[in-house]
């Protein structure tokens, strides 16, 4: 995959994610915390890419493993679709998911604050800091 065709996959996942998140609610557990699939079957950001097996409420990492702790390359869980991509994308989209100061209530989309913070991902994802 050439740098240019990642920088394009990753602005359109990040694009999607947020238009997804200001429409869908996140997936959260009871407490608050991320989950990859939660019990309605609601998905994280990372989530919602994972390949279909993978996207249970019995998927080992469902409930408080990141990205970057996950056993194997990140690439294993992922649909064949958005392979190749970095892990510190991944991280830094999740991050982008399960911070509440990015996101306004239920159907609000992201505050100022997660407009800023996706703002800076959009620009190195374009300076091809992700690379």
């Amino acid at each position: 995959m050439s740098k240019q065709s990642s920088r394009i996959r990753m602005q359109d996942i990040l694009e999607d994610t947020i238009e997804h998140y200001s429409e869908s609610p996140r997936a959260m557990d009871k407490s608050g915390s991320c989950q990859y699939t939660d019990e309605v079957g609601n998905h994280c950001a990372v989530g919602r890419y994972l390949k279909p097996e993978f996207q249970t409420i019995e998927f080992f990492a469902n409930d408080g493993v990141s990205v970057g702790s996950l056993t194997q390359d990140v690439d294993h869980y992922l649909r064949s679709n958005v392979l190749g991509l970095t892990e510190k994308f991944w991280s830094d989209l999740q991050d982008v998911h399960d911070d509440n100061n990015n996101w306004g209530e239920y159907d609000e989309g992201l505050t100022d604050v997660g407009k800023v913070r996706c703002s800076k991902m959009k620009k190195r994802i374009e300076a091809g800091g992700y690379d």
